[in-house]
C-alpha cells in the first residue's frame, strides 16, 4: 500500500511539473509575441515619422522653388522696366 501511495504522489508530483514548464513556456512564448509586436509597432512609428518628415521636406522644396521662380520674375520685370526707362 505504502508504494502505491508514494507512486502515486510521485506521479501527480511529475504531473504538477509538466503543468508548471507547460505554463511557464506559454508564458514565455507569449512575452515573445509581445516583444515582437511591440518593436513592429515601434518600426512602424518611425516608418510613418520618417515618411512625415519626407512629405514635409518635398512641401518646404516646393515653397522654396515657387519662391525662386517669384523672385525670378521679379528681376526679370525690374530689368524690363528699367531697360524700357533708358529707352
Amino acid at each position: 500500500m505504502k508504494s502505491l501511495t508514494a507512486l502515486h504522489s510521485g506521479s501527480v508530483y511529475l504531473n504538477v511539473m509538466q503543468k508548471n514548464f507547460e505554463f511557464r513556456e506559454k508564458q514565455t512564448q507569449e512575452l515573445f509575441r509581445q516583444e515582437e509586436e511591440l518593436e513592429l509597432l515601434r518600426l512602424e512609428h518611425k516608418q510613418k515619422l520618417l515618411e512625415t518628415i519626407n512629405q514635409e521636406d518635398a512641401i518646404q522644396r516646393q515653397k522654396q522653388a515657387l519662391e525662386a521662380d517669384g523672385v525670378k520674375r521679379q528681376l526679370k520685370n525690374r530689368k524690363r522696366s528699367v531697360l524700357s526707362n533708358m529707352l
